[in-house]
């Protein structure tokens, strides 16, 4: 009732803000379900979808955090979950055009491939994973502010991709991913919860490009 009194109170001029208010609402939702679950024994974990919370068996949910590297010219640098752990490695290319960012795993193998498009009119970049299948980010001709679209990324985006402001939903609606800023860390950090451990790997490698691309263009 609170979280909706004030969503109603600021209105449609700072439509982040109700963004940021109803994603801590099903937040709060999640922790109170998923403590009363435990309370009784079971091991169900409740995710916010479009619709509201859905109950689910068995789901793992795992937060990382992630320091935007590329900004201070970063070349390999280490992706950690909230508990510190390291889940993955990202490392780029020494003396190769066009430059290439690979994703590895806590065991050292390659999750995935992050490289500019050569030879395209407007930038093009393309993530290649490791069950071969393959998403782009190109950048579409506008006479106002940059713009990009994401082609067969196989899920639906919801909030602001450049602001690391978003969640990423399934075809039933399904939330599988939030991303949002960390306010307290000095260096740029965000968070990412991802609420399907097979959707990590996607998940990452998208965070790591955007993050990539963003950079290319605020140093062009």
């Amino acid at each position: 009732m609170i979280f909706d009194l004030l969503v109603q109170r600021i209105g449609g001029a700072a439509s982040h803000v109700r963004t940021k208010i109803m994603l801590l609402k099903e937040k709060i939702a999640y922790i109170m379900r998923m403590t009363s679950s435990l309370n009784e024994g079971g091991t169900a974990v409740f995710r916010p979808s479009s619709s509201g919370l859905v109950f689910l068996r068995g789901t793992v949910m795992k937060t990382y955090l992630v320091k935007q590297k590329f900004r201070f010219g970063g070349e390999k640098f280490d992706i950690k979950d909230d508990r510190g752990n390291i889940d993955y490695q990202v490392e780029g290319s020494f003396l190769k055009i066009p430059k290439t960012f690979t994703i590895y795993d806590d065991k050292g193998e390659v999750v995935s491939q992050i490289q500019k498009t050569v030879l395209t009119v407007l930038p093009q970049f393309e993530i290649q994973l490791r069950n071969g299948s393959s998403f782009y980010i190109r950048k579409k001709f506008t006479f106002l502010r940059d713009k990009y679209e994401f082609d067969n990324l196989g899920l639906r985006i919801e909030g602001n991709i450049w602001d690391l402001e978003f969640r990423l939903l399934d075809a039933q609606g399904q939330v599988i991913a939030e991303i949002s800023k960390e306010l307290l860390h000095l260096m740029s950090t965000y968070q990412v919860v991802v609420y399907e451990d097979a959707y990590a790997d996607l998940v990452i490698s998208l965070c790591v490009a955007i993050d990539y691309v963003e950079a290319l263009e605020s140093s062009s």
